[in-house]
């Protein structure tokens, strides 16, 4: 008798493994699904971030070029007035 209770035993102990496995399987498709959620969204951010950083470039660019065509300008004043003196 020992036997079958120890068999019946085992097989409740097998029952509860396989629905504690059964329910981290499930969690883990969620996790898994959660973090490629949580990829694209970083993906996304960086998108932004790279578009704002893209975006300050071309205003820097902008600026170095104003201000080369300034010095351009001032050195060709500088060249009349040296000119005039002599």
């Amino acid at each position: 008798m020992s036997g079958v209770l120890n068999k019946i035993w085992t097989a409740l102990r097998g029952g509860v493994r396989e629905m504690g496995d059964a329910i981290v399987d499930s969690n883990g498709i969620r996790i898994f699904e959660q973090e490629i959620i949580d990829a694209k969204d970083s993906i996304q951010q960086a998108k932004t971030n790279l578009t704002e950083v893209m975006a300050r470039k071309m205003q820097a660019e902008r600026k170095v070029s104003k201000l080369v065509e300034e010095i351009r300008n001032h050195e060709g004043y500088v060249g009349k007035a040296l000119d005039n003196n002599d």
